[in-house]
């Protein structure tokens, strides 16, 4: 490997290093305010997507995925399902590698395709 791919392999872990550091402190925050649904929305969703690998449709990773979308959208709308997206996306990087982690976030949100107004 060249030193400048070293370099930037260094970058990106010290980067998932603070995005994982970013989920602890807002899961903190929404525990702490009464928000443990959303917590727990997010953890089942990085959870099931490392485990499986993919939210596909027809597979039991896929369904669970769409429940989770469809209740976070029956309570808060597409703002929350925006707002539980992206702490999904930091949430991953407690969990996985960069790479995975692109992938799931793309792969959720096209599980989540036609739940209220999200387009995957």
């Amino acid at each position: 490997m060249s030193p400048e791919w070293g370099d930037i392999d260094e970058k990106i872990k010290q980067m998932s290093r603070a995005k994982a550091a970013e989920w602890e402190s807002h899961k903190r925050q929404l525990l702490s305010g009464g928000r443990d649904d959303i917590v727990a929305a997010v953890e089942q969703l990085v959870d099931i997507g490392v485990r499986e690998g993919s939210y596909g449709e027809a597979t039991t990773a896929g369904t669970r995925a769409r429940e989770i979308g469809e209740e976070i959208n029956r309570s808060g709308g597409f703002r929350m399902m925006q707002e539980v997206h992206k702490l999904f996306v930091l949430a991953l990087f407690s969990k996985t590698e960069y790479e995975q982690a692109a992938s799931l976030s793309r792969k959720l949100e096209s599980a989540w395709h036609g739940i209220g107004s999200w387009l995957g």
